[in-house]
């Protein structure tokens, strides 16, 4: 007999015998998913002087936390030609059309206005990675950080 329940957001599947005994065989964390196929999310992102890098990525904390996107890594930095660095920041999720501006909330808004930013709509991943070789992976496409068990 498999019985199937919910406990703290996860699915706990359980077998059971004759005697009513309960044994937990898994409980998966995420569905697994091959390494150059992780699922990504959209967000609006955009490139910052980095004289401002510390200042905005306090305030977009404060204003709009990534609360389900703890593992992302909130600036990127790019080393471009000759010494030359490109910093960027994510400010908010973004919607499934790539043209859903009002999605953004206003005091992000607020911050794009008063430093001139440029946004852009990019792609990071949507779960922690669980393994070194899934973490080389999703830093490809944007950087995340990764906790080996313990």
């Amino acid at each position: 007999m498999v019985e199937r329940t919910f406990e703290l957001g996860s699915v706990m599947t359980l077998i059971g015998n004759m005697n009513k005994q309960w044994e937990i065989i898994h409980i998966p964390d995420k569905p697994p998913f091959p390494l150059h196929q992780q699922p990504t999310v959209k967000v609006y992102a955009a490139v910052i002087d980095p004289k401002h890098a510390n200042t905005l990525v306090r305030k977009l904390n404060q204003i709009l936390p990534l609360e389900n996107l703890r593992h992302v890594k909130r600036v990127r930095k790019q080393d471009l030609n000759e010494g030359c660095i490109n910093l960027s920041v994510i400010l908010c999720l973004a919607g499934d059309s790539d043209s859903q501006l009002d999605i953004i909330p206003q005091e992000v808004v607020d911050l794009i206005n008063s430093y001139n930013l440029e946004t852009f709509i990019t792609k990071v991943c949507k779960y922690a990675p669980l393994s070194k070789e899934e973490w080389i992976e999703q830093c490809k496409i944007w950087p995340t950080s990764y906790h080996p068990p313990t």
